[in-house]
């Protein structure tokens, strides 16, 4: 037997661990067997503190992970965002950071023109 979820307390769990504003959202939720039934909740970016306590509101909805598939993406203003897709393994949100590029692969082009100009 499937646990039941409520899907505002666990986006507002996932949240608050990531510690960065939320930039915009789009969470998708389908019953399992029939794809044609779905529900689609957005955040768009610049949202102001009414539609933001409304999107809240929307997502307070009780679901069961056997009957209904989760998919959705949390943008956050660190630059870093969360992915859920409940047919993999973890069945929660994970948040991603941008890793560092490592200097040895940067393209400094006007560095390397400044340098060629110096030796010429």
């Amino acid at each position: 037997m499937s646990l039941q979820k409520n899907l505002k307390l666990d986006f507002i769990k996932h949240i608050n661990k990531v510690n960065s504003k939320v930039y915009c959202c789009e969470i998708k939720i389908f019953k399992h067997k029939d794809k044609v039934e779905t529900s689609d909740f957005f955040l768009y970016s610049g949202y102001n503190d009414e539609e933001w306590k409304f999107f809240l509101d929307l997502l307070d909805i009780n679901y069961t992970e056997y009957y209904y598939v989760l998919i959705g993406n949390i943008w956050f203003e660190d630059k870093s965002w969360s992915n859920y897709f409940e047919l993999t393994e973890s069945n929660n949100w994970i948040n991603f950071k941008i890793p560092k590029i490592p200097e040895y692969l940067l393209r400094i082009d006007k560095e390397r023109e400044n340098k060629i100009d110096k030796l010429i």
